[in-house]
């Protein structure tokens, strides 16, 4: 009887073990994940078009791991961030946008770019690279987001960012 259970556990195992792997980089369905991720582009600008910044935030990954990079900067983290989107959201009452999506390339079942090229009521033309990823409750999230327009100022330091003369020696920076 042990000797059956070893053999049937063994032929279990070998027959499991020698499957091909599912990928998920290659087994999920590509035209829903862009059908999916191009609704939350278009729920990501009617948020910006509320002006309602809770909205705002809720299309962004909260997370420190999210990125931002823009023509004129560049912000590591949630926190920071949010901090100056509701500033900048705050003086701006009255913005507009535009949008087209471009192109959406799914690279997952959970992680997928979208290329949108867009207008607003400050600038007439602004290109967007947005990474989405789903999040545990299913909704699709900013989770990377690069904006950039034609003319725009050229990218600057940001305070304490500037390189430092070396100390003399003994002198601690």
């Amino acid at each position: 009887m042990r000797l059956g259970g070893v053999v049937l556990c063994a032929a279990t195992v070998a027959a499991v073990g020698c499957q091909q792997p599912v990928s998920d980089s290659t087994e999920f369905d590509r035209a829903a994940v862009q059908q999916e991720v191009r609704e939350a582009v278009n729920a990501y600008f009617a948020a910006q078009n509320s002006n309602d910044v809770e909205r705002i935030f809720a299309t962004y990954l909260q997370s420190e791991d999210f990125a931002y990079l823009g023509a004129t900067s560049v912000m590591a983290g949630w926190n920071r961030f949010s901090t100056t989107v509701a500033n900048w959201f705050r003086n701006r009452p009255d913005i507009v946008f535009q949008h087209e999506t471009v192109l959406v390339q799914p690279l997952s079942s959970t992680v997928a770019v979208a290329t949108v090229r867009a207008s607003s009521t400050e600038q007439e033309f602004l290109l967007f690279t947005q990474v989405y990823v789903r999040h545990d409750d299913g909704r699709w999230l900013v989770a990377h987001e690069h904006v950039s327009w034609p003319e725009a100022p050229a990218p600057r330091r940001h305070p304490g960012t500037e390189e430092m003369p070396e100390a003399p020696e003994g002198v601690e920076p």
